[in-house]
Order: structure tokens, then C-alpha cells, then sequence
């Protein structure tokens, strides 16, 4: 249900009505459904209508939307997911622009009013890529978004917001730095030494330390300080973060990175101006994870590590 919020919501739907009950909705609603747009072909005005009727539709007989009902009916989910479903109705209707997207996460930016959005697809659409602009609606869940229906999308070979430019370049800095050889005992200032200076400094100004001097100082400053506040850093971590370092914890001190994928990853190249917030950005801008490549057979995987010195001294604060 976590993961496939709209899939959970549509069959409680379909067993509360039947197809002829919703053929009826659909005729009798016609005049009141908001997003029918002229044109649109007859599976995605039947598609955009159930995502209508289900998240935001107030069912006459109830007095209630379908999430309120569905949350209602089923009091074994726990408060934070009942708060979640309960939060769809806060839908944010508008043109996107896809600034970045990697696998099933998105980066949209609202035309109307400049803010970004960390959507996450339930299933891939090959149609939307980088630069595709989308008429659609999305609703928050937890710390990401998820959409409520794309009623249209275009395609241009120009460039919509030059800001897609400078996310290609911030991808191609982080992978290169992603490419850091990693073992099982590396240390953290070996890392560091090997960071560019927005992060660096970025982690200077999380762990108020400052961030004039040489690099090689400043990691060695930052190592010192993370070891010395580990329990305090520890403490400061969403319940989230301090999961994802756990499994990493337990299986060792290093995970192949696509193991974390149903964490939220997303981080910026400027550290220092825009520090991660994301779970396991968190991680990584306390020095408490390090990602890199590490030799795995005679095949180099995406890695995510615990640096060798806080791996006991981590196990003895949360095993």
C-alpha cells in the first residue's frame, strides 16, 4: 500500500462499485469532472476521471472522498500511512516541466510558480523524459510526490528551462565523483580528500566547522568531528535515515547501491548552497556513508559504504 498508493485506492474502489455503478458515475459526473480536456482520446479521459473520482471526488452518499472512507474501513494502518492517504487531497494542478529524470524519479519544476517536485512514478512512462512538458496533477506522499493524472503531455527540441542544462552538468560531476574507488576498509578521509569542495565545505558548515583553509585540513577536521559526535549526529537523523544505515550496518558495511532504491537518494551538486535533505543524502553529508565503485568479482558495482573507522563505534550506538 506504501508503494502503490493509487493501485490500493482503485481496488477498494472497483469493490465497492461495480463497472455498471461506474459507468453511471462517469455519464452522470460528466459536467462536473474538471479535467476533460478537448481532444483527449476516450482510455485517458476514462483514466484522468478514476483518478478524479477516486482522490478528490466527495461520494454524494458519504459526504466523504474515497480515501477518507478507505482510511476509515481499514484501522490496523498505522498513523503515519493513514496521514499520508489522508494528505492526497492536497493536489497541485499545473504545467510541469521535467528537469531531471532517473529511472522511475522525476524533478519537476511548476511553470506557474517556479517549485520543484520530487515526483516518483508508480511504472514507467518512455514518454516522459527530460524536457517534456506535463499537464497534470500530483499530491504529496511523505516526503516525495506522487501523481494524480497527466491529462496531456508535449515535446520540443528546445530547450524549456535552461535549468535542465545545468542538472546534466550536476549529474555528470556527481557520477564522476561516484567514481572513487572503494573497499571494505576504506576510511573517511580518504574519501574526503577525494571530494570536490562544495561538499566538502557543504559537511564543514552541517558539522559548524569552518570551511577557510586546505581541503586535506578540512577533511581531516571533519573526520575528527564526526567520530567525536557520533551520538549526537545519530540522534539528529530521521527515523528514515537511521533505517537505511542500519541495513547497511547489517549487511557488513556496504550494500550495492540499487539495494537502497526504495530510499530516497536525491542530491544536488552544491553541497555547500543546497546541502542533501534526502534519506540517504542525509547520510552522505555526515560522513556516515560514502557511495563509490568497489571491485565485486571482476566487475566494479555502484557501492554504498560505512567508512571502516565508524563502523564498530555505529554498531555499539544502534545494534
Amino acid at each position: 500500500m506504501k508503494d502503490d498508493i493509487l493501485l490500493g485506492l482503485y481496488n477498494y474502489c472497483h469493490q465497492k462499485y461495480n463497472k455498471t455503478e461506474m459507468t453511471q458515475f462517469i455519464n452522470s459526473l460528466e459536467d462536473e469532472f474538471p479535467y476533460h480536456i478537448e481532444g483527449m482520446d476516450t482510455n485517458n479521459l476514462i483514466r484522468s476521471f478514476m483518478d478524479w473520482f477516486v482522490l478528490e471526488k466527495i461520494i454524494p452518499q458519504t459526504g466523504k472522498r474515497l480515501t477518507e472512507s478507505y482510511v476509515e474501513e481499514h484501522p490496523e494502518l498505522d498513523e503515519e500511512t493513514k496521514q499520508k492517504i489522508l494528505n492526497t487531497k492536497n493536489i497541485i494542478i499545473s504545467e510541469f516541466i521535467v528537469i531531471a529524470k532517473d529511472g522511475l524519479n522525476l524533478k519537476l519544476k511548476d511553470r506557474k510558480n517556479g517549485s520543484y517536485y520530487s515526483v516518483v512514478q508508480i511504472s514507467n512512462n518512455p514518454q516522459i523524459q527530460a524536457n517534456t512538458m506535463i499537464l497534470g496533477r500530483i499530491f504529496p506522499w511523505g516526503q516525495i510526490y506522487r501523481f494524480a493524472g497527466v491529462m496531456a503531455l508535449a515535446h520540443t527540441p528546445m530547450i524549456l528551462d535552461p535549468e535542465i542544462m545545468m542538472h546534466h552538468y550536476e549529474k555528470k560531476e556527481i557520477e564522476r565523483t561516484e567514481s572513487i574507488i572503494l573497499s571494505p576498509s576504506t576510511k573517511l578521509t580518504a574519501v574526503l580528500n577525494k571530494y570536490p569542495f562544495q561538499w566538502v565545505d557543504g559537511m564543514c558548515s552541517i558539522l559548524s566547522l569552518g570551511t577557510g583553509g586546505r581541503k586535506n585540513d578540512k577533511a581531516r577536521d571533519i573526520a575528527e568531528k564526526i567520530v567525536t559526535d557520533l551520538s549526537v549526529i545519530i540522534d539528529k537523523l530521521p527515523d528514515r535515515s537511521k533505517e537505511a544505515l542500519k541495513f547497511i550496518l547489517n549487511n557488513g558495511g556496504f550494500v550495492k547501491y540499487g539495494l537502497l532504491k526504495d530510499y530516497d537518494n536525491e542530491i544536488s551538486w552544491w553541497w555547500n548552497n543546497h546541502p542533501p535533505k534526502s534519506t540517504i543524502g542525509l547520510l552522505r553529508l555526515y560522513g556516515l556513508v560514502v557511495v563509490g565503485k568497489m571491485p565485486q568479482g571482476t566487475k566494479l558495482y555502484k557501492t554504498a559504504l560505512i567508512p571502516k573507522e565508524l563502523q564498530e563505534k555505529l554498531k555499539e550506538i544502534m545494534l
